[in-house]
């Protein structure tokens, strides 16, 4: 098991059933759990006008690793530069 006791975010700003499935199933084929949302934009976080660097900071304070899906162009690279790990 790749990633026993490891805790990986799965963070779906749009939705995207399929994709999510996905990285949940495989994350939890190779031994790890997971958390996360999916949705279209209605998390507290969007409805609080956080930011997406905000929202990287905290969430990936919880967790060892961290899926996402976000709308806005340069998220990945954004998300890399603002998480904790």
């Amino acid at each position: 098991e790749l990633i026993k006791n490891k805790v990986v975010a799965s963070c779906f700003f749009e939705p995207s059933t399929r994709t999510r499935l996905s990285f949940e199933t495989a994350i939890q084929r190779i031994g790890g759990d997971v958390i996360g949302f999916d949705n279209d934009g209605n998390t507290s976080l969007a409805k609080k006008g956080e930011t997406l660097a905000d929202s990287v900071q905290v969430i990936s304070s919880y967790v060892d690793a961290f899926v996402m899906r976000h709308p806005q162009e340069g998220a990945a690279r954004l998300a890399s530069e603002f998480s904790n790990g």
